[in-house]
């Protein structure tokens, strides 16, 4: 048996883009490029205020 998980139970809390770009090391172009993909692929979600969590 296979236990799943609600949307919400899985969800990682939201991360500044500024943080991202800080904590990765990357230009922003970069982050912001692979924010694009991932939110293309259904894997991220975007808050207010600049914020991003993956689903």
């Amino acid at each position: 048996m296979t236990a799943t998980r609600s949307p919400a139970c899985s969800a990682r809390p939201p991360i500044s883009i500024d943080d991202l770009v800080r904590m990765s090391g990357a230009s922003p172009a970069i982050v912001r490029t692979v924010l694009l993909e991932l939110e293309l692929a259904g894997r991220l979600e975007r808050h207010g205020g600049g914020l991003v969590s993956l689903l």
